[in-house]
């Protein structure tokens, strides 16, 4: 039955699933197992790619040359949302250069990673990652009296992407564009309200995550973190305050207070293995650093089981999912947060959490 198109009732039953979905009732992934339930002859990637369909989000993923020549929701191209929110064009990068402190006082890391911004949950949507992302603010005040650095180490996943997975346009609450102009904005927002509470420099360093590249066959560079990083480096170049280092390479490698930090999206994929733990020491060790921060596996953790070298996996802003499920990984939203000082030790590690 497998081959054989759907009939009237089955139609009828996979319409009423894709309202559910689209009004955040149920998942796409508990919609095709409940439909196979009722009709097992079916199988359950005929029925996601059937919903998919139905939705109406069966569509190929633009050519990278063209992404910022087309209108987004907003009635914009890429380039215009550049001239509008400052005045910028895609021809003149700035010539900024980032510059951290050299200093015996600590600076406070915060790592952010997988904000999965234009993802749409039971439990999580764009309001949703607004309020979280604010109340870092809060939980982050007490390090204010003894920090003259903010290291906001961006590491991938800032937008949900689109075309990544199948089916998953149908969980979207808008598209990739819109995601980058969102999460850029309440990005800078934060960051500027991070300067004004704790009134020293605010430095960001990142690396793309998987969710914004835009397609297997296109260049590593080619991701829509990177156009989000692109925006805040543009919003930041007046501001002396707020330094937004250029770095669109997987890998990225930064000193802080005479630390350096490897950071990766992808970093440990089955953590435990011995496999791993090799790969991750000659990742280190190539590139002479001692901490190596990374994202992706939505699970916060912190190891020093690496060749004596501290790893620190950052969890997700955006909590349980299907994504944790199906790697039996039912982990809350986490970010995390410590501080560094020169010549000591990564102290005082905090789990910004929101439950």
């Amino acid at each position: 039955m497998a081959g054989l198109p759907y009939t009237h009732v089955e139609m009828a039953a996979l319409e009423a699933f894709v309202k559910r979905i689209q009004n955040n009732k149920i998942t796409a992934s508990d919609a095709a197992r409940q439909y196979r339930k009722k009709y097992p002859e079916r199988s359950y990637n005929s029925i996601r790619h059937k919903l998919r369909d139905l939705a109406g989000e069966n569509k190929a993923q633009p050519p990278a040359s063209q992404i910022i020549k087309e209108p987004t929701e907003t009635g914009m191209t890429v380039e215009e949302w550049f001239v509008k929110v400052n005045n910028y064009t895609l021809r003149q990068p700035p010539a900024k250069k980032v510059k951290g402190v050299k200093s015996n006082e600590a600076s406070l890391v915060i790592v952010l990673s997988d904000l999965h911004d234009g993802k749409r949950s039971k439990e999580f949507d764009s309001a949703v990652l607004e309020s979280r992302i604010s109340a870092t603010l809060c939980q982050t005040r007490r390090f204010a009296p003894r920090v003259d650095e903010v290291v906001v180490c961006l590491v991938g996943d800032l937008v949900q992407g689109t075309g990544i997975y199948p089916n998953q346009e149908i969980s979207l609450e808008y598209g990739a564009m819109s995601q980058v102009m969102h999460v850029t904005q309440i990005l800078w927002a934060w960051m500027k309200l991070l300067q004004e509470q704790f009134e020293c420099p605010v430095r960001v360093v990142s690396v793309p995550g998987n969710h914004g590249r835009l397609g297997k066959q296109a260049a590593e560079e080619d991701n829509l973190d990177n156009l989000a990083l692109y925006s805040l480096v543009c919003l930041a170049r007046n501001y002396d305050s707020i330094e937004v280092e250029e770095s669109y390479s997987p890998f990225n490698v930064v000193d802080i207070k005479g630390h350096r930090c490897l950071l990766n999206h992808v970093g440990m994929k089955h953590v435990g293995t011995p496999t791993m733990q090799r790969k991750a020491g000659a990742w280190l060790s190539y590139n002479e650093c001692d901490i190596f921060i990374t994202g992706h596996d939505h699970t916060a953790s912190i190891s020093d089981g690496w060749m004596g070298k501290l790893v620190i996996q950052n969890g997700s802003v955006c909590g349980e999912d299907d994504f944790g499920e199906r790697h039996a990984l039912f982990n809350p939203a986490r970010q995390v947060a410590f501080l560094l000082e020169r010549g000591q030790k990564p102290a005082e590690f905090r789990f910004l959490r929101w439950d």
